[in-house]
């Protein structure tokens, strides 16, 4: 992800963080994490 971040080609860009979120998404349905956990922390460190 990072090489494709410095290239100028938005696709692989787009193609990287579709694989990351992928295996995110897996992880997370895998360790009963879900999006509203992840909105919880980020609210906390917002403030």
């Amino acid at each position: 992800m990072i090489i494709a971040a410095k290239n100028d080609e938005k696709s692989e860009l787009v193609y990287e963080i579709s694989d990351l979120l992928y295996h995110l998404t897996v992880l997370m349905v895998e360790k009963g994490v879900d999006y509203k956990d992840i909105d919880e922390e980020l609210e906390k460190r917002r403030k």
